[in-house]
């Protein structure tokens, strides 16, 4: 009998390649180009859909030059294909190649004429990228005037209005961007530049419901990962949905983690929806929380945050004679050039006062341009109604916008506040109902 030959599948190759990519590997990459062999016996559109999977995997293992080498090879071979050339733009991007992408977008305006909107868009994609470079404003005016058209020309496509929401964002205009990463996310764009800044500026503006929401739509389609997970937490405790909150919380930090910070962040979570929820857990997820924190000092022994976020605890669980030992294991333990501020912060937590004015002055001398220890004095300030000398600490956190956009955003809320109120000490009681004194 004459053995029968099964034509090989290229739908086999692509999930090679797809596994490849996410297992990654010391051989990764001989095994994905051997994938890429006799490519050619396929016909052209099975061909763009194998290289895009490679090209993705070769992304995943940190490979973007063969990423980019692929769909080149695969340009020239499809000349007058405008999926092939906007795919070897992104990748290009990646690569921050500029010579590469000159050479893509002409290529693009060439296939497309005068009047296409696909160069316009990846002139403009150029343009935001090297404005991050140089900081010239007109690159970002050009690229907006680009990016307008795109719109008009094509108002269904996503990756216009995302790119116009990352020019408002280089500009500082957070209110006007999140509009923007919205507009993308409804036309169908599911990046995590998208939805992450979306989410981020929600979040600050109080938005919660709008941010949750977001949340959901991503669930329903695609897992919420890495520290998206977390600030789906924070939003969901916001929401007072503080089940869906632990659930992110505790999926966001694996149990052996050596970062320090990972059991900050999960030790305050734990703690705030035990005060917020009432529920009869609420014991167990304290001595949780507890132990988070103790395994934050253990990792960041020499670090101020573990120490002061375990005294902060501590202090607000009324354990003082527990705090008073943590404080003064955290003064022989912390770097003498970081002591002062987190003394202070530790003090105030304590309610003993006598002492952080001089310890939040010491922190400032020692490091003139720290926002965290001016934002910190300036706090005290606040909650004890010294308005003359909070006023000068929070005009140089706005002064100091450019390297510390978070810390002059809240004093400038502050100050709009205190000036709408016209009365010091009632706003800073609306700030504290608000939360953000102490943010």
């Amino acid at each position: 009998f004459q053995e029968l030959k099964v034509p090989e599948r290229i739908e086999l190759r692509i999930a090679r390649a797809r596994i490849i990519g996410m297992q990654g590997g010391a051989n990764a990459a001989e095994r994905l180009k051997k994938i890429g062999e006799g490519i050619e016996k396929f016909p052209p559109y099975k061909q763009r859909d194998l290289v895009a999977t490679m090209a993705e995997a070769f992304v995943q293992i940190g490979d973007i030059k063969t990423a980019l080498e692929l769909w080149k090879k695969m340009g020239l071979e499809q000349p007058n294909d405008l999926v092939t050339r906007l795919i070897q733009f992104d990748m290009a991007i990646l690569d921050v190649n500029k010579e590469e992408i000159d050479r893509i977008v002409g290529e693009i305006r060439r296939i497309e004429g005068e009047n296409g909107t696909l160069w316009r868009y990846a002139r403009s994609r150029l343009l935001i990228e090297e404005f991050k470079k140089t900081k010239s404003v007109p690159l970002l005016i050009e690229a907006r005037d680009l990016l307008n058209r795109v719109a008009q020309d094509r108002p269904a496509w996503s990756r216009a209005p995302l790119a116009l929401a990352e020019i408002d964002d280089l500009r500082g205009n957070p209110n006007v961007a999140v509009r923007n990463y919205q507009r993308a996310i409804q036309l169908g764009d599911r990046s995590s530049l998208a939805v992450r800044r979306a989410i981020e500026i929600l979040f600050r503006q109080r938005q919660f419901n709008a941010a949750d929401q977001i949340l959901r739509k991503m669930q329903e389609q695609v897992p919420i990962s890495g520290d998206l997970q977390r600030l789906a937490a924070d939003i969901s405790l916001e929401a007072q949905d503080y089940a869906r909150a632990l659930n992110f919380a505790r999926k966001s930090v694996v149990s052996d983690s050596s970062d320090y910070r990972d059991h900050i962040w999960l030790g305050n979570i734990l703690s705030l929806i035990a005060r917020r929820s009432g529920a009869t857990e609420a014991t167990r997820q304290k001595e949780e929380a507890k132990k988070e924190f103790e395994r934050a000092v253990e990792l960041g022994r020499d670090k101020p945050d573990p120490w002061v976020s375990y005294i902060q605890f501590l202090a607000r669980e009324g354990r003082l004679p527990e705090a008073e030992k943590v404080l003064a294991e955290a003064e022989k333990a912390i770097a003498p050039i970081d002591a002062p501020l987190a003394l202070g912060q530790a003090g105030e937590a304590m309610n003993k006062l006598d002492k952080v004015e001089e310890y939040y002055k010491k922190a400032i001398e020692l490091k003139a341009d720290d926002p965290i220890a001016i934002q910190s004095l300036a706090g005290f300030y606040m909650r004890q109604d010294r308005a003359a000398d909070a006023f000068p600490l929070l005009n140089r956190l706005i002064e100091m916008r450019a390297d510390s956009p978070d810390q002059a955003d809240w004093a400038k809320r502050i100050l709009s506040l205190v000036q709408a109120r016209g009365n010091f000490k009632e706003a800073v009681k609306a700030l504290e109902v608000l939360g953000l004194v102490d943010e």
